[in-house]
This record gives C-alpha cells, structure tokens and sequence, in this order.
C-alpha cells in the first residue's frame, strides 16, 4: 500500500470513531495495528530475587558486593539426635581424640571449635575442570555454642571473582576447614575456579580434614556378597554389615552423607531436593531469573553443612568414649580397628569382645551375625600377636563352630588351630583334623601345596600314610 492510500485509509478510520455513538464497543476494523503497540503494554510481573525468596543480602569484599545468606543455629535447636550446643561441647570435651579421628585436628587443640570452618559446594557439574563452576558456596563456623552457616551465591558468571574474594577473606580467618569428599573433589575445584581468575587460593597450606575417610572407618557397613572374599574383606575393608533391625534403613552399604543422617544423627530429611537436579535448577535460574526453584537447592546446602559439623563431632565423642559409647556391633568393632592401629591394645580388645556378644551387654539394636563374626576375627588375631595363644585358639574355636563363617576366615582360622595343636598343645590328631579342613577351604594353588605339606609331615610323626602323594 503506497504512502497516499495509506494515508485515506486512515481519515476513513478517524471518521468512523468521530462518528460513532457514546459508548457503543468499537467493531473490529481490518488492518488495524494490535493494541499492545497502539495501546499500553500488559503489565509482566518480575520474577522473585533471591532477595525475596531467599533472604540474600549484599556482601561487600575488596573486589566489590556478592549475595550470601547467612543463618544462625542456636545452642537449644536440634538436628536429629544431637542438639547444637552438643555439637559444639564435642569438639572441646573429646578433642584428645582428635589423632585418632585425623592426624590434622592434632595441633588445632586451642583453637578448636570455633578455628574450623565447614566447607561444601553445590556446582554447575560433576565432572570437574575449567567448566565447572561453584555457584553456591556453603561455610558454616561455630560462634561459642551457636552455628553459623553463610552461603555465597554466584547470581552471573561475570561477578565470580568477587564471590572468590569473599570466600578467600571467611576462609583467611580459620585454623582449619573440614568437607565431605573435599580432598578429591570440592578443593581442587575451588582451586581451580581461583586460578582461573588469576587469584591466590586461601586453601594452599590450610590444614584439611575430608570426614568421608574417618566416616568410612567408623559406619561403612558391607553387604553380604562382600564377604565372601573372607579375610581381606575383614582385615582391610572396615567392619560392621547389613543390618535388617527394627528402626534402621535397610541399605546400611552407604556412606553418602545423607545416609549417615538417618543412621548416626537420626535425621531424616523431607522434600530433599535430589543432588542430580541441582545443576539443572540453577540453569533455570539463569534463563528465568526465578529465584524460587533455588529455595530447596540452599536448603539442601544448609543442610550438608550442618550435618557435616554434627557427624564430626559425634565422631570425635564416638572415639574418645570408647566403645561404651557405640550403640551397634560395627562401631565396636571399627574403634577396636582404630585402637590397635594407635598401639592403644587394651581398648582394642574391650572393644573386639563387646562386638563379639562376649561381654553380655545388649546394644541398642540388634546387629547381625556378620559384625560379630568379624570381631571375633580381630579379636582372635589380637590374642595371637599378644601371644595368648590359647586364648586365641578358643576365639578361633568360636569362629569355626558359632554360626556362618566366611571360607577364607574359616580357612584362616582351621590353619591357625592346626599350628597351634601341632607346636604348643601337642595333639596331633586335632592338628591333622585342622589341616584337613583349611584344606577344604583352600583354593589357592599355592597355599594347597603349602597345607598339604604341613599334612604330610604331621601324618608321617602319626605313622599314617593314606597313599596319596605330596602335589608338587
């Protein structure tokens, strides 16, 4: 439509409206322009900040202004089991456990445990490198009795260096930070994030404790199938097993921390955000600029730093207390382990005949037969390497007879009573009869020749000869 037509085309609209009576509704008109350009634009209301949702305030650092939202947990506030001043009274009645726990928490005695500072990242990934970015920042720090969680926030890309500087100056301030998995992987992120910003990290030379190697040692529980390697099993891989009991999680394999929430603090969560939707969500945000979908993400952050403080010092107050202070079979047993390794031998086999029922005390729940199974192994070869070796042999007895016994074990201990019935009690019928069932348990060509050899000299001291023939 050339300018001259258009042009009448718009006096014949005027003259129409000019003419048309008070209030009647306009008709539709053709070609007419949309009302949102010839009228106002419909209001759109913005997205929630995380101001509004979240209660964030402005940081101000040497490189500029960061959100962060920062708590505090009073003394009386509980989180499961244990209340926060427990938490905090933990850390500077048993800290004499501390090597036991972490040779780094050795030194820190003074400063402990307001010098710590607990550290957890919530990423845009799992994969790590130069991609992968921390955009929520979770430290928590006990202030006397009272815990205080900050969580720093990356809202854009663009503002990363000013979120680092703030975090370089809290973590500054600390004796000490302690994580979750942190040695292996938020650490080395961070320290990644800072080198990419051509800045120092404050975690270079900073005492670190990664409570994920202590809470393996103490509450990892092994399933069935594990054992079935026997002695390794039992000597290297930490104690306790699955338990059916009434009131616990059925799946005790986990030492995610979530799961040792349920099993060790008695928390529960509800409504959790699953950690593989976490990277998702904070995407969304930066599309949306809905700071709603961000709520359970801080809540879930909040949550790990709590936790994190908590099972560090039941920790702590598990070892220092001894085995008095373990409620099942498996913690007995995974003290016993700490305290042999330490030289500390008579806790060792306190808690070694605890976790065995040797003692007739109940624990709090009932534990499997696989924990005890276990601490009558350690406590077997305890008794063998203080030389108490007819003690030993009665444990070994025990393991043998009582109840299921892996093949390994059951090998490992038909050869030890086989040694000790030949060279120390002298009967070398029942040593025969030993030798003859590691036999049966042996698979290992090696090990087979070297039974075998023991057979045939205790059957030529009886004068017995069954015709076979030594393998070779």
């Amino acid at each position: 439509m050339d300018a001259g037509k258009l042009a009448s085309r718009l006096q014949e609209i005027l003259k129409e409206r000019r003419g048309r009576p008070a209030g009647e509704a306009p008709g539709p008109v053709a070609d007419e322009a949309p009302s949102g350009i010839a009228g106002r634009e419909p209001r759109v209301e913005p997205p929630p900040t995380p101001a509004e949702v979240l209660g964030a305030t402005e940081l101000t650092g040497p490189r500029g202004r960061c959100l962060a939202v920062e708590r505090r947990h009073e003394a009386y506030q509980r989180h499961g089991r244990v209340s926060i001043e427990d938490c905090a009274a933990g850390f500077v009645r048993h800290i004499g456990a501390a090597p036991l726990v972490a040779p780094e928490l050795s030194d820190l005695a003074g400063s402990l445990p307001e010098g710590l500072l607990f550290f957890d990242l919530e990423t845009t990934g799992l994969a790590g490198g130069a991609g992968t970015y921390a955009f929520l920042i979770g430290c928590a720090w006990f202030d006397r009795d009272t815990l205080v969680t900050r969580q720093y926030f990356l809202p854009d890309y663009d503002v990363e260096d000013t979120v680092l500087a703030a975090l370089a100056e809290l973590v500054s301030g600390s004796k000490a930070v302690v994580s979750y998995n942190g040695r292996a992987f938020d650490v080395p992120l961070i320290e990644t994030r800072y080198q990419l910003n051509r800045m120092t990290s404050p975690f270079v030379g900073r005492p670190h404790l990664d409570m994920l190697p202590p809470a393996r040692r103490l509450w990892k529980r092994r399933e069935r199938g594990e054992r079935s390697n026997g002695v390794a099993d039992l000597s290297r891989r930490g104690a306790g097993s699955r338990s059916l009991a009434p009131g616990r999680p059925g799946d005790d394999s986990s030492c995610a921390l979530s799961a040792l929430e349920v099993r060790v603090l008695g928390l529960s969560r509800a409504g959790d955000v699953p950690g593989s939707e976490i990277p998702a969500r904070y995407f969304s945000y930066l599309r949306s600029r809905d700071a709603s979908m961000l709520v359970d993400v801080f809540e879930h952050n909040r949550l790990d730093l709590v936790s994190l403080a908590a099972l560090t010092s039941t920790a702590l107050r598990l070892v220092d207390g001894g085995p008095e202070q373990a409620p099942t079979a498996g913690e007995c047993v995974a003290l016993g382990r700490l305290y042999d390794q330490a030289g500390r031998f008579d806790l060792a086999e306190i808690c070694y005949r605890r976790g065995a029922g040797l003692d007739q005390r109940p624990f709090y729940w009932d534990e499997d037969e696989w924990a005890r199974v276990e601490a009558l192994y350690h406590l077997a070869r305890r008794l063998r390497r203080a030389r108490r070796y007819d003690e030993a042999a009665q444990v070994w007895h025990r393991l043998i007879h009582d109840g299921p016994c892996p093949a390994a074990v059951a090998r490992e201990a038909a050869e030890a009573l086989a040694i000790h019935h030949e060279h120390r009690a002298r009967d070398l019928e029942a040593a025969r009869t030993f030798a003859l069932r590691a036999l049966d348990h042996e698979h290992d060509p090696a090990r087979r020749r070297e039974v075998r050899y023991r057979l045939d000299r205790l059957e030529r001291k009886l004068g017995v000869r069954f015709g076979w023939e030594v393998e070779r």
